[in-house]
């Protein structure tokens, strides 16, 4: 008997479970028949009324649901009803595209025997009363009230079904909600268990992967090429946790990662390729590459569009992919820079790798060959830069997540084959992971990573910085639109998506700056630091690749070569004499990670790199050379066993690497009067220097001394500027203005492409040009000696700089990307004046110094660093600018 009565006992407990479990779960399965399967995320949460949740309120976008509930005071609701009307309820929260042209919030609110009062309320609004009314309307069977005020404008559309209010500020969106639409996503997803009774509050968010894909693709510009595959790398379900002060977290709860299988997961290694100015970057990291691109193999498969295109390049151009992967080992990293208006993508892909250079050297060959062209090389300081010629190259090996090169270049940089959008891009991309100017050094950069963990992908985003990038790529309508949202975006600085095989995590940062500039020293110079030493040659500023320190290495008065680290020596070697010229990289010998050339009248010095400071090697003495601006060729026929110099009056030199000793090769047509610094590029593999004289003569000559086809080019009258090489229509043109104004646009085979009359106001206007130091980007100066115009290249006047007076006028341009672009005017001595964009003098002060002054951006303490060399002393200065 006893038995039997736990039985029944049992029984009934289980039956009561059961119905109390169906009560607490049936709004879960309720509302999967009401958000549809465009719906961009879906929210919900328990605790939005609550002084617990301090979640929704930090995530940008959806943070605004807390608005969509304020909507109620305009038919008459006080703060404390709207707060009973959300106590200890899930809500949930669809944000739904309304045409292409705008989303919307669908919320979906519970309703309780104790609403009743409410509900009256809601329908029994009329306009004597609150000045609202209802207008109803049906469609396709379901009966949407709109509540409409006394302006006869809508403030909320809703609906009452299966004991949810539905509601939104747009009627399109409560449309799309009801209607009998298919649900296929919503009933995928494990929705959260409601209990009310439980004293715990949960808020998660659903991404719907082939949505987010289709309405990217909508509100994009046709240039974007944004990737409908990087939302499917997101799982769709994440659980926030208790946020701290200055991050909000999230780990995924359906992860459903397999392409990272069997790969063990590890932190970001590239760091020292990653440049300050970065904006986002998306990085691989595997230990097994063969499982690893079988499995991407089958994830960008899926991709038609790439298929099919990889079929093609494979079939013109003979690329055996499998051969490239290869070749690649285990990491590989994208970098975005969104900080130029020019054009929407601004990228670097960095792969790690072993023999990839031969393999992409012949795809450049056979894509020339098959456009009967040459491959367009160029030498830029000791890089090979050579155009692939494919366009999204990246996108046919690795998928449309790495889309965005428009063209492609590629150079080796060590253990690292690197992949640019543009010709620009790369000369900008090497200029500051040469300096050292990387998240390996970034004291900002540093702090940020402390929130990464291994993973086998990490999604780093800077929002300051993405914001001009984002805008570029979307649709004139939406471009617009999102500035309105800038504040609620800005509200967090940095994004932190991580995966692996078993887990993904967000982390949104509030702030990740260090370092705070008191405000005493905007706009001032500041020095920061002085080594005592008298220099006989421009100090080189560099980094050691071995420990990533940044060094300084000059020439003292006493002809010793002195290497410096924080302002201390660590290091020196005796000369024969003072240093011709400037240090040059080099690549003498193969086995050494950095080298260095340093030329006397005398002896040449081949630096290499080691644990101490430097090996040196000393070639055999010489005389009668003559090599104060020269250019190291390193790409001739013979250069595995010679290096070939050439100096600016056409004097051709081997140096053998072997026995270490310098004979002249060849005399070029001499020319005086070349304008320094002068450029090189390669025309049908062969390297030429490009030669202007001050009175226009302009020739390309080669190592041997043998001038290119269509120079000496004559173009007559004054030049006081050197000559620019600049990226047009997938090869490279001559930029020279002479003194009148005459901008000239030359061809590589010499033909005049564009010859323009700049305006010039009288005859005292002399205009000139300066480069940045990537040596692509370049501004115009006009002055009458009084006044210097400062002109874009497309001739648009950016400032006009009154108040100098005295002394010559020479124009030197800095483009320091995100830190804004910046001007110097030196008047002929060793004086210089700085300004910014707009004309505003920077610093305060006027700089005295024997070089030109070296400018860079930092990124982490977001100030200008200068480096200058007195006649005494090498000194560092920095000032705070506000950039607007």
């Amino acid at each position: 008997m006893k038995k039997q009565l736990l039985l029944w006992g049992v029984l009934i407990l289980g039956i009561g479970g059961y119905f109390f479990y169906q009560k607490n779960n049936q709004q879960s399965h309720i509302i999967t028949n009401f958000v549809p399967d465009n719906t961009l995320i879906l929210l919900e949460t328990n605790g939005l009324s609550t002084a617990k949740n301090k979640i929704v309120p930090r995530i940008p976008i959806l943070s605004r649901v807390n608005q969509q509930y304020q909507v109620f005071k305009k038919i008459g609701l006080s703060d404390k009803e709207i707060s009973n009307l959300l106590l200890k309820k899930t809500l949930y929260f669809a944000v739904l595209p309304v045409g292409k042209d705008n989303f919307s919030f669908v919320n979906y609110l519970p309703l309780t025997s104790e609403n009743k009062d409410f509900i009256e309320k809601l329908e029994g609004l009329n306009q004597n009363a609150t000045g609202n009314r209802i207008i109803p309307h049906t469609t396709e069977g379901f009966k949407i009230s709109e509540v409409i005020n006394s302006d006869s404008k809508m403030v909320f559309s809703y609906i009452i079904q299966k004991k949810f209010l539905i509601f939104s500020t747009s009627n399109l969106a409560v449309e799309e909600a009801i209607l009998p639409n298919n649900h296929s996503w919503i009933s995928s997803l494990n929705l959260q268990n409601v209990n009310p009774e439980v004293d715990s509050t949960f808020t998660v968010t659903h991404f719907n992967q082939k949505s987010i894909s289709r309405f990217l693709a909508n509100i994009t510009s046709e240039q974007s090429n944004i990737s409908a595959q990087l939302p499917l790398l997101f799982p769709e379900t994440f659980q926030w946790l208790k946020p701290k002060t200055n991050t909000l977290e999230a780990v995924s709860v359906n992860n459903n990662q397999n392409i990272f299988e069997g790969q063990k997961s590890s932190l970001i290694k590239s760091l020292n390729m990653i440049p300050n100015s970065c904006s986002y970057i998306l990085d691989f990291s595997f230990n097994n590459s063969k499982k690893m691109f079988e499995n991407w193999g089958d994830f960008i498969s899926k991709d038609e569009k790439i298929s099919k295109l990889r079929a093609k390049s494979s079939d013109s151009f003979g690329i055996d992919y499998s051969e490239i992967y290869g070749k690649i080992q285990d990491e590989i990293t994208l970098c975005s820079f969104d900080n130029s208006a020019e054009t929407i993508h601004n990228k670097v892909l960095v792969i790690k790798q072993k023999g990839l250079l031969s393999p992409l050297n012949v795809i450049a060959r056979n894509v020339a060959q098959k456009s009967k062209d040459d491959v367009f090389s160029v030498q830029y300081g000791s890089f090979m830069i050579t155009n692939l010629g494919i366009k999204e190259f990246p996108s046919l090996l690795l998928g449309s997540v790495f889309g965005g090169f428009e063209e492609c270049y590629f150079t080796e940089y060590y253990e690292n084959i690197v992949l640019a959008s543009s010709l620009s891009v790369m000369q900008e991309y090497l200029i500051s992971v040469g300096k050292g100017d990387v998240w390996s050094n970034s004291p900002k950069h540093k702090n940020l990573l402390k929130y990464c963990v291994p993973a086998n992908l990490t999604l780093i985003a800077e929002n300051p910085k993405a914001f001009l990038g984002f805008q570029k790529i979307l649709n004139t309508n939406w471009s617009n639109k999102i500035i309105r949202h800038e504040r609620e975006l800005m509200s967090v600085q940095a994004e932190i998506f991580q995966s692996n095989t078993t887990e993904s995590r967000i982390i949104l940062l509030k702030n990740i700056e260090p370092v705070k500039s008191p405000l005493k020293y905007a706009n001032k110079w500041v020095k920061l630091g002085v080594i005592a030493m008298s220099s006989n040659t421009e100090p080189l500023y560099l980094v050691n690749p071995l420990n990533k320190n940044a060094e300084i290495l000059t020439q003292g008065d006493d002809n010793k070569l002195h290497l410096f680290r924080n302002g201390k020596q660590i290091w020196n070697t005796q000369l024969s004499g003072k240093i011709v010229g400037k240090i040059k990289n080099s690549r003498v010998f193969v086995n050494s990670i950095q080298q260095f050339l340093c030329v006397t009248n005398r002896n040449i010095y081949i630096l290499s790199r080691n644990e101490k400071g430097f090996d040196v090697k000393t070639s055999k003495p010489f005389k009668g050379v003559h090599l104060d601006n020269f250019k190291i060729f390193e790409n001739e026929t013979d250069h595995n066993q010679y290096l070939t110099l050439v100096s600016e009056h056409g004097k051709s030199y081997k140096f053998n690497k072997e026995t270490l000793s310098l004979s002249q090769d060849a005399d070029g047509e001499k020319v005086d009067g070349i304008i320094t610094p002068f450029p090189s590029v390669m025309i049908n593999n062969i390297e030429y220097n490009v030669f202007l004289n001050k009175y226009g003569k302009l020739n390309l000559q080669n190592a041997n001394g043998k001038i290119a086809q269509g120079f000496p080019n004559d173009l007559k009258g004054t030049f006081n500027s050197p000559p620019i090489l600049e990226g047009y229509k997938n090869n490279i043109v001559i930029r020279i203005v002479n003194e009148k104004g005459e901008l000239f646009k030359i061809a590589l085979n010499g033909k005049i492409l564009e010859k323009k009359q700049l305006f010039r106001p009288d005859v005292e206007a002399k205009f000139s040009m300066a480069v940045d130091e990537r040596g692509t980007d370049w501004v115009l100066m006009r002055t009458d000696g009084k006044e210097v115009i400062v002109m874009d290249k497309n001739e648009r006047e950016l400032c006009s700089i009154k108040g100098l007076i005295y002394g010559k006028k020479v124009l030197y341009y800095y483009n320091l990307g995100i830190g804004g672009k910046f001007f110097a005017i030196n008047n002929g001595y060793e004086t210089y004046h700085f300004y910014n964009e707009a004309g505003e003098s920077v610093g305060g002060l006027p700089i005295e110094t024997k070089y030109i002054p070296r400018l860079s951006f930092s990124d982490s303490y977001q100030k200008i660093i200068m480096n200058i060399t007195t006649p005494t002393t090498i000194e560092t200065w920095s000032v705070k600018v506000n950039n607007k």
